[in-house]
């Protein structure tokens, strides 16, 4: 398996990590803080697009958790369809107006370094409102 395959393999599973962890916050009673965590995901996925060219970014992500959830997956699906579209090479090349140093490929990587954080995020969120905090 290639590193495109795994980082597109890691893009695809956070969606579902993040409706299970959705689910069980909204069950723990901290909806709240977890649509806060969701609503930067939406935001982030948009930027992202973004800065691979893919237009502007989106207005800013509002609504319950589960509609949060909901939006995200959407928004990742977006993402999936744009970096699929891309050949091998391109993945290897800096982003169109890009001043980052990096590739296309090192801007996914943080993406999903990005998902691993906010998905840390909500299962912090959710271990607190089941002790009581």
């Amino acid at each position: 398996m290639s590193r495109r395959d795994v980082l597109l393999g890691a893009l695809e599973s956070a969606p579902r990590d993040l409706a299970r962890l959705c689910a069980a916050a909204g069950e723990d009673g901290d909806e709240h803080g977890a649509a806060g965590v969701v609503a930067a995901m939406c935001e982030g996925e948009a930027a992202f697009r973004a800065r691979l060219g893919d237009g502007a970014e989106d207005e800013p992500a509002a609504g319950s958790l589960g509609e949060l959830a909901a939006a995200f997956a959407a928004e990742r699906q977006r993402t999936l369809g744009l970096l699929r579209g891309l050949r091998p090479g391109e993945w290897q090349r800096p982003p169109a107006g890009a001043d980052t140093g990096t590739s296309v490929r090192g801007l996914v990587q943080q993406l999903v370094d990005h998902d691993t954080l906010q998905l840390a995020e909500l299962a912090r969120l959710r271990s607190l409102a089941r002790s009581g905090r």
